[in-house]
């Protein structure tokens, strides 16, 4: 089966649980999805770390375009090679948790976490998706004793604490699109497949 180009610029080298293609690299990130249109692929070639390289083609496995309008040309900076994401600002976040844990019932917890968003309603939405699915997770059962087959983990509440930022991102400059890459990736085997 020959298969397809994905948002994100890799071939889909897989097939999810709905057995549709999917990219094992960015798996769950929405941009990985299929494309209908190829990127012009002529005249370029791919390069594999050990330093092998072959005319571009979504044949090759584990192929990322890096080429014109690519993910990797408009979200990985010319001057640090850092993703997009890691010039945004961070912003900590707490979500207070009530839950049991094992033997212990109703501890009161916290998580406490931060993440590089570009700006406070991103991390907002985040926040309440995080809640979501903590409040969604099933938890662990009791695998013996009186309990066996009884929830261990469950969380009963889960709800936001506090938003703190924004924070500085870490990066010493501000983000400059790396743009057209002279090469596409692949992996010719060099380390093996195993």
């Amino acid at each position: 089966m020959k298969m397809p180009m994905m948002k994100c610029g890799h071939t889909a080298m897989a097939i999810n649980g709905k057995k549709e293609p999917c990219c094992v690299i960015c798996h769950g990130d929405p941009r990985s999805e299929i494309i209908d249109d190829l990127p012009e692929l002529t005249g370029r070639l791919a390069k594999c770390g050990c330093g092998n390289t072959r005319e571009s083609s979504i044949e090759l496995a584990f192929f990322e375009y890096k080429g014109q309008d690519s993910l990797a040309s408009k979200e990985m900076c010319k001057l640090c090679s850092y993703a997009l994401t890691a010039h945004w600002p961070r912003w900590e976040y707490q979500i207070l948790i009530v839950r049991d844990w094992f033997k212990h019932k109703n501890i009161k917890t916290d998580e406490i976490r931060t993440e590089h968003l570009p700006n406070k309603k991103a991390i907002e939405g985040y926040v309440k998706a995080r809640i979501s699915q903590l409040l969604s997770q099933t938890g662990i059962l009791f695998s013996s004793g009186e309990q066996k087959g009884e929830i261990a983990t469950k969380i009963y509440e889960a709800k936001a604490g506090y938003i703190k930022g924004p924070l500085p991102s870490g990066s010493e400059h501000d983000f400059v699109p790396h743009g057209i890459f002279k090469y596409d990736v692949f992996y010719c085997g060099c380390r093996g497949w195993d």
